[in-house]
């Protein structure tokens, strides 16, 4: 069975303040069955060690989306780091 889309959007809705204020973005990469590949993308100027290690992300994310999906994910994170650039 593959996880709805917009169930994972709704998920992940009330984490994307947090991350916009470090400068970054959550973004659903992919959904392939019950594997949900999501890409945090910190924006030029963006705090990268204001983000949390990918094992906590993965953990936090695959909780908000079982909670909202009541059904099991996997979650991947994928950082793309641009902070360093202008």
């Amino acid at each position: 069975m593959v996880i709805d889309k917009e169930v994972v959007k709704s998920a992940l809705e009330p984490l994307e303040e947090s991350f916009a204020s470090d400068s970054s973005k959550i973004e659903i990469s992919s959904i392939e069955g019950n594997t949900v590949n999501i890409k945090i993308v910190v924006f030029p100027g963006g705090c990268r060690e204001c983000i949390l290690p990918v094992d906590y992300l993965e953990e936090m994310f695959k909780n908000s989306i079982e909670e909202e999906a009541e059904e099991e994910v996997q979650v991947h994170v994928e950082i793309e780091d641009h902070s360093k650039e202008h």
